[in-house]
């Protein structure tokens, strides 16, 4: 605690970015440190050990926070004027963005926490160049774990050089249960038969039906953290989609695929209905990408 104490009044002002490295989960340490992190300073927490997260999904989630900074401030970004899927576009527009974030006094700094910056989808030179600009821009500090043995092999001197670590031991020794969860299991006959009988479920229902699930499916591998998708949410993205033109129209295509316990209800702390899958990622992958057979 001592360290990262000093790591956020010393070290962050100046530039440098954070690793954490040791033996056991650094899930919990992470959390801990950016409770600590004045409330007026933006955080966005990622975790890089689940398999729906993409250098994409990053980008969005800043994006997004720079158009309520844009609100809170009344300035102006230079953000995509529509919302653009093009990676390489996606990182000029926060790279311009923070530019003008550097002269803007009321703007303190944002913290991104990253659980497992080495992660299965972030193993790759596209999405680390794109986590290395970041971590350089002005008025950003980036906080990460790792936890593979490989980690070091992701990084040249250039890419290094970009992101400035200082490499922190952190030996907790505890359980990687959370990160584990999103392992590709060893065996996998089970989440075979769930394939089988979900297929044979998509068969039966209509075009619509599939789509609203499809939905939910591709919601939960791009937000790790999701308690689902509420009633108008989810007829929002099935508005844009095509699929439904009410909220009634919504119900009624759930009724069957909660029959069939396909989709489930649960309650926030508010009260709030949410819809989910209970399925594994891997299955949310065949539903999205239409590969159950």
């Amino acid at each position: 605690e001592k360290e990262l104490k000093e790591y956020l009044d010393f070290f962050s002002p100046i530039g440098f970015n954070l690793v954490l490295h040791g033996y056991g989960s650094k899930y919990e340490t992470l959390n801990s440190f950016a409770e600590t992190i004045p409330r007026s300073n933006p955080i966005l927490i990622f975790h890089g050990f689940h398999r729906g997260l993409t250098i994409k999904t990053v980008l969005t989630k800043i994006i997004k926070l720079l158009e309520s900074i844009e609100q809170t401030f009344e300035i102006t970004l230079k953000l995509p004027a529509a919302r653009t899927k093009n990676i390489g576009k996606m990182t000029v527009a926060v790279r311009n963005s923070f530019q003008i974030l550097h002269n803007c006094p009321k703007f303190k700094r944002l913290y991104i926490i990253f659980h497992n910056i080495d992660g299965q989808n972030l193993r790759n030179l596209e999405a680390q160049r794109v986590l290395a600009e970041l971590s350089s821009l002005n008025k950003v500090s980036l906080i990460a774990s790792i936890d593979s043995i490989h980690a070091g092999l992701l990084w040249n001197q250039e890419l290094l050089e970009r992101f400035n670590f200082l490499f922190m031991e952190a030996h907790t020794y505890g359980d990687y249960f959370r990160e584990c969860q999103y392992m590709t299991p060893l065996m996998s006959s089970k989440n075979d038969t769930i394939a089988k009988g979900l297929s044979y479920i998509f068969k039966s229902i209509t075009a619509n039906q599939r789509g609203i699930v499809k939905i939910l499916a591709k919601h939960q591998l791009e937000e790790s953290d999701t308690f689902g998708l509420t009633v108008r949410d989810l007829f929002h993205k099935c508005r844009e989609e095509m699929l439904a033109t009410s909220e009634k129209q919504v119900k009624e295509y759930l009724v069957e695929t909660k029959d069939h316990q396909i989709v489930h209800e649960r309650y926030d702390t508010n009260g709030k209905l949410h819809l989910f899958l209970k399925y594994p990622d891997n299955i949310l992958e065949k539903i999205v990408s239409e590969t159950l057979d």
